[in-house]
């Protein structure tokens, strides 16, 4: 008999406890050390890992003077945010069933509508390899004919390069669903590690991550996620809920304070953190 057990989730101990009376500690993933938010010169580098089609792509959009991207811009030596740049917003995904895109695609044209009344634009970056990509770039292609504001690239990067894109982003995306429910999207737990903000597809354990309002959106349907991107971008009505205002800032964004405390520990023994719950209760000492 083992002494000790630990889980991914509180939901997981819950389940743990009452179908086989196991009693086992959660303890939540964390970021490596890998996804930091990036300084404007290293931004200017992911026009580079976005390749020449994706460019190619957002020609139109695309300034005309040598000083400066569609993201950035050089003035006497520096580096800087472009005045004009657009929102970025990233997901990965490995293109399965568990995770509906198809419910990305149902949002846009309302975040279109959002972002040109504003006068913003945004590119929404999905990187990834899977058997239902060739489903949604066909749809994709046909939807994007009705956009003026929004773009949509879909991607194939490297681990490195991922990082890269994260670290340069406005907003992360997460439609992941859980076929359990009981483990959370390690691609949230990146975005955070970059400092960005996530709208994630709710279900059971996902509050354990994922605040609403407080670092990131939560939603269900088509409607709450336009409504979660338009919010988060600054340019649209508040979202269900008492959400922040003005709207997440992807470079204060943080993880839950406990999980925080996981990513300076090792992991010799465990201990229990005095006075918390929930979330990240354990620690690595």
């Amino acid at each position: 008999m083992a002494d000790d057990a630990f889980c991914v989730t509180a939901q997981m101990r819950s389940r743990l406890a009452s179908e086989w009376s196991v009693s086992a500690t959660p303890l939540h993933d964390r970021p490596a050390s890998m996804f930091r938010r990036c300084l404007w010169a290293e931004t200017q580098n992911h026009i580079q890992v976005m390749g020449v089609e994706s460019i190619l792509r957002l020609s139109d959009w695309w300034p005309d003077g040598r000083s400066q991207t569609l993201f950035t811009e050089v003035s006497e030596g520096q580096v800087s945010r472009s005045s004009s740049r657009p929102h970025l917003v990233i997901s990965s995904t490995s293109w399965t069933p568990d995770e509906d895109f198809n419910q990305l695609l149902d949002a846009l044209p309302a975040l279109d509508r959002d972002l040109a009344k504003a006068a913003k634009r945004a590119v929404v970056v999905v990187t990834g390899k899977g058997e239902l990509r060739q489903q949604f770039e066909a749809r994709e292609l046909w939807s994007l004919q009705q956009l003026k504001a929004v773009r949509v690239l879909t991607l194939w990067l490297s681990f490195k390069d991922y990082a890269l894109l994260l670290g340069s982003a406005d907003l992360g995306l997460s439609l992941h669903t859980s076929s359990s429910g009981f483990d959370l999207p390690m691609k949230v737990v990146d975005m955070f590690g970059a400092g960005l903000p996530a709208c994630a597809r709710s279900f059971a354990a996902l509050p354990e991550l994922v605040r609403h309002g407080e670092n990131g959106f939560t939603f269900s349907s088509s409607e709450e996620l336009a409504q979660s991107l338009s919010h988060a971008l600054g340019v649209g009505s508040p979202a269900r809920g008492n959400l922040p205002v003005p709207p997440l800032d992807a470079r204060s964004c943080r993880l839950p304070l406990a999980t925080r405390r996981l990513r300076r520990t090792t992991c010799r023994s465990w201990s229990r953190l005095p006075g918390s719950s929930g979330l990240g209760e354990t620690v690595c000492i």
